[in-house]
């Protein structure tokens, strides 16, 4: 078992939740003109949504389901949303910045462990994955495994209301 369900599971193929995978900042954009080297993540993102007065726990909410934490945990920093695996092959570009182009790629990323043997800085904070170690056939395989996870979605028939009886 590798784990990616860990963190991609559920209808969505998501945890809704924020990791740090020991990536890199690189430049990104034209000509790679753009590099956020202390992009810390969720730790600044939720203290923002924490602050602001219109979130579910503040005084206009119509109701707290819980979704923000009270404080903003220390791991947050550097960590990202995980994003739901449906229809990921449509996607133009990968990861939080886009900086991967290509799903197999994004594999290669995770087989090896992130960045974690480049002599160049990750994101802030630490990284929560370690290598798989995939071979060319379990990349390709894990591919085709994604790929399959396009399509049109659900009938129009099944998003209506069901009929109650009078």
């Amino acid at each position: 078992m590798t784990g990616c369900n860990t963190c991609h599971s559920g209808p969505f193929m998501t945890d809704q939740g924020f990791h740090n995978v020991g990536l890199q900042p690189i430049g990104v954009g034209p000509a790679g003109s753009f590099v956020d080297a202390d992009d810390q993540g969720a730790l600044t993102g939720i203290a923002g949504a924490l602050s602001d007065p219109l979130n579910v726990a503040g005084m206009f909410s119509d109701g707290n389901d819980g979704r923000l934490p009270a404080v903003v945990p220390q791991t947050d920093n550097g960590a990202f949303r995980t994003p739901s695996m449906r229809c990921v092959a449509m996607r133009p570009s990968f990861m939080h910045n886009g900086q991967i182009q290509a799903l197999g790629d994004v594999i290669r990323f995770f087989s090896n462990g992130g960045n974690a043997n480049s002599l160049l800085p990750s994101y802030p904070g630490k990284s929560e994955i370690t290598p798989l170690n995939f071979t060319p056939q379990e990349i390709a395989d894990l591919v085709a495994f994604l790929d399959a996870l396009t399509g049109p979605g659900p009938d129009a028939s099944l998003l209506q209301s069901p009929q109650l009886p009078p």
